[in-house]
């Protein structure tokens, strides 16, 4: 069923590591199950405030939390992890991430397209931060995602800000207001997405299973050979040469049933080749033969 993702938060006392979900459809609040954190428990983030949640919309089961942070008694410590939450299953886990990883901060905001999650602003250490992050799933690499920063060729940015509102819209990402550390803000922004931004995705589910779950896959081929012929003729003063092409084609479709986190994954892929062989015969080989009979 649909619901609100709510994770963590700060009450003027102390944060929460707790995530609840709202179903839209009947109403009324549930738990996720976890945040214990001993032993044996399963994979929670910790308790945080001011962390970025975004879900993915052609895949609503799936929610993404980045940073935050929290006070160890002395000073407040920032966070810059990124956890994926499954709706279906109830369950977290975290993505390592490598490249260039985004500063530690609370206060960002994130939005999810398709595979990708583009993560904005925030402050940390007394600063405050006005550059895009990206993350992207690392192929073959179980929960791994790769960042960088928006390449090149971006030369009109927003000012540095925290706790802006952000949402991403067929390809664009918009941005409002916001807080820049002296005075709120109330302007808006529009970055649109570039190819380079997000390459054509690798398979999903490569290498990306859970720990103690498979990854299992069905392979069946079928071939099919069919031909096609014609033929042309061209004629001269002197010999007249009849050229026949025969084209073979062959076809073959991969049908791949893949089962991984509970779900199934399917995938056809069609190949086809073509092979032309010709064969040409003229008056003068006609006679040669004749003469040899």
């Amino acid at each position: 069923s649909p619901c609100i993702l709510l994770f963590g938060g700060f009450n003027g006392s102390a944060r929460f590591g707790d995530c609840w979900k709202w179903n839209l459809n009947h109403g009324g609040w549930s738990k996720v199950p976890g945040a214990g954190g001993g032993e044996g428990d399963p994979p929670f983030p910790s308790p945080r405030s001011g962390a970025a949640l975004a879900t993915r919309e052609d895949k609503p089961f799936r929610a993404y939390l980045f940073g935050g942070s929290y006070h160890d008694g002395v000073k407040a410590v920032y966070m810059h992890d990124l956890w994926e939450y499954n709706h279906k299953k109830d369950k977290w886990r975290e993505l390592t991430g490598y490249g260039a990883l985004p500063t530690p901060r609370r206060g960002a905001s994130l939005s999810v397209v398709g595979r990708r999650c583009f993560l904005f602003g925030g402050h940390s250490e007394g600063y405050f931060l006005n550059h895009y992050n990206i993350s992207a799933p690392a192929p073959n690499k179980r929960a791994s995602v790769g960042w960088q920063s928006v390449p090149p060729g971006v030369t009109e940015v927003p000012p540095p800000r925290t706790i802006c509102g952000s949402v991403a819209i067929n390809q664009c990402l918009y941005i409002y207001g916001g807080f820049d550390g002296r005075r709120r803000l109330r302007d808006f922004w529009k970055y649109t997405i570039r190819p380079q931004d997000i390459p054509p995705e690798e398979d999903e589910e490569a290498g990306g299973g859970e720990e103690g779950e498979g990854l299992h896959s069905a392979v069946t081929t079928t071939i099919e050979t069919g031909g096609e012929g014609g033929a042309t003729t061209t004629t001269s003063s002197e010999t007249t040469t009849t050229t026949t092409t025969t084209k073979t084609t062959k076809t073959i479709t991969t049908s791949e049933e893949i089962i991984e986190d509970g779900e199934v994954v399917k995938s056809e892929k069609t190949e086809t080749t073509e092979k032309a062989e010709e064969e040409k015969t003229d008056d003068k080989k006609k006679e040669d033969d004749a003469d040899k009979k």
